[in-house]
């Protein structure tokens, strides 16, 4: 198997915008719901996962230290991060698998392409709100 490998989805939690703190460590985060093609590959790989509403779902960490994700548009041209809706956009992200025994079932952030734009959420997202 392939060390990184991609899986599709909605955005359902974003903290690629505005990082997560918990416990003195900081990390970019995402949450996609599942298309059904990810979901079984992520059974087989034996992906971490929760459900919610019967649609599994999946969380990604990226380390702050190594800076955000490649964010890409449809086109794949390179974006900033705020081309990220907070939730709704249809998504691939480039991820790769917990290498570490404790590890083996989480993924982590490399890239990230927006697929499809949440329609009337193009805009949601100001800085100035918090």
């Amino acid at each position: 198997m392939s060390k990184y490998f991609s899986l599709n989805g909605t955005v359902v939690f974003n903290n690629v915008l505005v990082p997560d703190e918990f416990m003195g460590k900081t990390q970019y985060k995402l949450k996609i719901a599942l298309d059904e093609e990810s979901h079984k590959k992520a059974i087989e790989r034996k992906l971490d996962m929760s459900e919610y509403q019967g649609q599994p779902q999946i969380e990604m960490k990226r380390n702050f230290d190594y800076g955000p994700p490649l964010m890409y548009n449809a086109d794949k041209e390179v974006v900033g991060i705020d081309h990220l809706s907070k939730f709704g956009d249809k998504v691939t992200v480039q991820v790769c698998q917990g290498h570490k025994e404790q590890n083996k079932g989480k993924v982590y952030i490399e890239k990230i392409r927006v697929d499809e734009k949440a329609v009337g959420l193009e805009n949601t997202y100001d800085p100035a709100d918090f």
